[in-house]
């Protein structure tokens, strides 16, 4: 029998490279997982994510000069 399970589409919005690599390397090294786009500030992440696919988004909720959460608010429901 055939699995029907879905890969998880990820997006991460992260200012800090070596933490964004990583999140983005280990992701899309799961069979479970895989990272649609990553972002360094919310205004690139924004730009794009409504043009994407995306189950879960990993936000820096302290991300310098920006509210985090106006990425989520711009999101199409």
């Amino acid at each position: 029998m055939r699995s029907t399970r879905q890969v998880i589409r990820v997006a991460i919005v992260e200012n800090i490279d070596l933490t964004r690599e990583g999140l983005y390397s280990l992701l899309n090294a799961s069979s479970d997982f895989t990272c649609v786009g990553s972002w360094s500030s919310a205004e690139d992440a924004m730009a794009a994510l409504n043009a994407l696919s995306v189950d879960v988004i990993l936000i820096d909720a302290k991300l310098p000069n920006q509210v985090a959460f106006d990425v989520l608010r711009a999101m199409p429901t």
